[in-house]
């Protein structure tokens, strides 16, 4: 499966270049990536950097500065992907990241999946089981995104999604 990875940016140059490079180092070969850029100027390093990934398209200025509208911009980029991965520009994945999106399409009932998500502040993992994503009674939101369980989620949350 082709997978287009969409990263909006807008204003995080040193994050912005870790998403990048721990993208680089995933396992999965079938992939590209669409940097929706929004940020008026980068530091001389990230410029250098972002000019150096010429394989990768990389918008001139654009006159927004929108997550929504980014998204859509990056789908518009594509190049009629089986998968669309919306990655946050302040997310670092593992080397398995976009096969395991991958692998979540072979059952024909998936229509999305999201990601497992570690806050800086919440290293640890939950205990095993814990629900993700849930809407639970009276309408509270579980989001409880660190858990290595394979599941069904209720809800997503937006930094690691397909």
């Amino acid at each position: 499966m082709n997978v287009s990875v969409i990263i909006p940016t807008y204003g995080r140059d040193k994050e912005l270049v870790a998403t990048i490079r721990s993208l680089q180092a995933n396992s999965y070969g079938q992939w590209e990536l669409i940097l929706v850029d929004q940020t008026a100027t980068h530091s001389e390093a990230v410029t250098e950097f972002l000019k150096s990934q010429k394989n990768w398209y990389h918008p001139p200025e654009i006159d927004f500065a929108s997550l929504t509208k980014a998204r859509n911009f990056g789908i518009a980029k594509t190049d009629n992907p089986d998968i669309i991965l919306f990655v946050d520009d302040d997310v670092e994945v593992g080397v398995d990241f976009i096969a395991r999106h991958v692998e979540a399409y072979v059952d024909p009932g998936v229509g999305g999946t999201v990601g497992r998500v570690i806050a800086p502040s919440k290293r640890e993992l939950v205990a095993p089981g814990a629900p993700v994503g849930k809407i639970t009674w009276p309408g509270a939101f579980v989001n409880n995104y660190e858990s290595e369980e394979e599941q069904d989620s209720g809800n997503m949350i937006g930094c690691n999604f397909s």
